[in-house]
C-alpha cells in the first residue's frame, strides 16, 4: 500500500514537474518568508523532476532513450561552469557551481519540456 502510494506520488511529480515547482515555492516561501530564496530553492530542487520528465516524454514519443547523450551534455556543461569559475575567481566553490548548474538545468529543461510536449502533441495529431 505504501509502496503504491509512493510510486503514484513519484509518477505525478515526474509527469507534472511544474506542480512540484509551485508546491516547493509555496513551502519555501511559507517556511522562510523570503521570496528570492523560495524561487531559487524551488528551482534547484525541482530541476531533477524536469530532467526525468524529459526522459519519459522523449522515450514515450520517439521510442528511444537519449539518457547517455543527455548525461554527456550535462557533464560537459558542469565542466564548463567549473572552468569559468576557475578562470574568473581562481578558487572553485563547488556549492556555487552546483547551484548554477541546477538552475541552468531547470531553465533549460523547463523550456525543452514545453517544446517536446508540443512536438509530441503535433506528432500524435498527424499520425
Amino acid at each position: 500500500m505504501l509502496q503504491q502510494l509512493f510510486a503514484y506520488l513519484l509518477g505525478i511529480m515526474v509527469t507534472f514537474p511544474l506542480l512540484v515547482t509551485l508546491l516547493l515555492y509555496y513551502l519555501f516561501k511559507k517556511s522562510t518568508g523570503n521570496k528570492k530564496y523560495a524561487v531559487h530553492a524551488s528551482m534547484q530542487y525541482s530541476a531533477c523532476f524536469y530532467l526525468l520528465s524529459f526522459f519519459v516524454i522523449v522515450d514515450q514519443t520517439f521510442g528511444s532513450s537519449y539518457i547517455g547523450w543527455t548525461i554527456v551534455i550535462l557533464l560537459t556543461l558542469l565542466l564548463f561552469f567549473i572552468i569559468i569559475q576557475w578562470k574568473l575567481i581562481g578558487d572553485i566553490i563547488f556549492k556555487r557551481v552546483w547551484q548554477l548548474f541546477l538552475r541552468t538545468i531547470f531553465f533549460l529543461f523547463f523550456i525543452i519540456n514545453f517544446l517536446i510536449i508540443i512536438i509530441a502533441l503535433l506528432l500524435k495529431l498527424v499520425s
